[in-house]
């Protein structure tokens, strides 16, 4: 998984999912998945002390959407 630019995932957020998971993970790879409609997807592969794990992160960006149901990230 080679990241484009636009796919990208921002340092901030990368920073935050190793915290979540483990303050001493790597970012191994992370690619941006198609299909979300109210929000951006990406799968991101960390390299823990105990192996690789991956998962999929769900980013809500449609401002518009945020601001008439402010609670869309609970559903």
């Amino acid at each position: 998984m080679i990241p484009t630019r636009e796919d990208s995932l921002p340092d901030r957020v990368q920073t935050w999912i190793r915290n979540a998971v483990d303050p001493a993970a790597t970012v191994r790879a992370t690619e941006r998945l198609h299909g979300g409609t109210s929000s951006l997807l990406h799968a991101v592969s960390l390299d823990t002390a105990t192996g690789t794990r991956d998962f999929v992160l769900r980013r809500f960006d449609n401002v518009q959407w945020l601001r008439e149901e402010p609670d869309l990230a609970r559903h």
